[in-house]
């Protein structure tokens, strides 16, 4: 998220003596911008990719029988308009529709968002693992529940340098999440954070 590439496309990238395929989508200006990575061995499982904005890019990709929905989101962030906010939100929800019930869903990236340690009121979606204060808005828990979803990242429990996921001078906070439908949440085992990796 925020890859702050211009335009859109699609191109092979060697690191760490490894090759991916960057699906991307930028603005017109070098901000914003949100992209996946697939590693090469899973690049002809790929079935599709959506570009649907600079801030919602969904990719179709086969994994064993099932065509897992993969939605890397970069919500706008604190000082943006409400209605920005509110327009991103309704996209998102439009996008999370149309993805059918037997297909895997899996909606991940920099929520711009703080669901805080408490679950108050969101217990069927907030774990009572997450990190630091909610935001007042509760935007982000209030899609969730709407949705059927359930926020990965709060389910387990860790110290809490692998739940934060952003750093500035002596600031943390856990922004970046990972949602999936709650008859889904078996499937999963752990989520935590890296430490000093810019990924979860």
């Amino acid at each position: 998220q925020e890859t702050r590439w211009k335009g859109d496309g699609s191109r092979m990238i060697e690191g760490a003596g490894r090759r991916y395929k960057f699906h991307c989508k930028g603005g017109e200006e070098r901000a914003l911008g949100v992209g996946v990575l697939v590693a090469e061995k899973l690049v002809e499982q790929v079935i599709k990719v959506r570009k649907c904005s600079d801030r919602i890019l969904i990719l179709r990709v086969l994994v064993g029988n099932c065509a897992l929905n993969l939605v890397s989101v970069y919500a706008p962030q604190v000082g943006r308009s409400m209605e920005e906010k509110e327009s991103f939100w309704i996209e998102l929800g439009k996008v999370v529709s149309k993805v059918s019930a037997q297909k895997g869903l899996v909606v991940c990236g920099d929520m711009n968002g703080h669901v805080g340690m408490q679950t108050d009121g969101f217990e069927g979606v907030h774990g009572g693992e997450g990190y630091g204060v909610r935001n007042i808005e509760e935007m982000l828990l209030e899609f969730v529940d709407a949705r059927g979803l359930v926020v990965l990242n709060t389910l387990f429990n860790k110290e809490d340098n692998r739940k934060v996921t952003y750093k500035l001078g002596g600031n943390s906070s856990q922004i970046d999440y990972f949602l999936m439908r709650k008859a889904d949440r078996k499937l999963v085992m752990d989520v935590k954070v890296i430490p000093g990796e810019p990924c979860l």
